[in-house]
């Protein structure tokens, strides 16, 4: 069986201010079957400087635990966390997105098939290819 690529996304919160926008995206691309979520996790550090985590299955009642498709995808740990929280000003949060581009499944397959082998992969961040 073959695997999309998988990606890691940490999307900032800055000052906390997450209002659940991006959810019905993250939903319509998990039902057409775009990607798959692997885990998801949330980081914020206090104005303290504490650093609080947060998996999403742990937030029902806010929706997000309906989008971890994949049981115990524990993608991330705490030297991630860490490396998160290290990113974060006090006062803000970040999301930590793993999925995997199921879209990519068949021609991960058909490179195989064909004795291929991938040389290079670079993705550009979309507010950088916008600028």
């Amino acid at each position: 069986m073959s695997n999309g690529p998988i990606e890691v996304l940490v999307l900032g919160f800055p000052g906390n201010q997450f209002s659940g926008e991006i959810l019905p995206e993250l939903a319509r691309l998990v039902d057409n079957g775009q990607v798959a979520i692997l885990d998801l996790e949330f980081v914020a550090k206090t104005l303290d400087g504490d650093v609080v985590t947060i998996e999403a299955v742990d937030l029902e009642d806010a929706g997000w635990a309906e989008l971890t498709v994949v049981p115990d995808g524990d993608y991330v740990d705490n030297e991630d966390f860490q490396d998160v929280a290290d990113m974060l000003e006090p006062g803000n949060s970040a999301a930590v997105l793993v999925f995997e581009h199921l879209w990519a499944k068949n021609l991960v397959s058909a490179l195989a098939g064909a004795g291929g082998v991938m040389l290079f992969n670079a993705r550009i961040p979309a507010f950088d290819a916008i600028a």
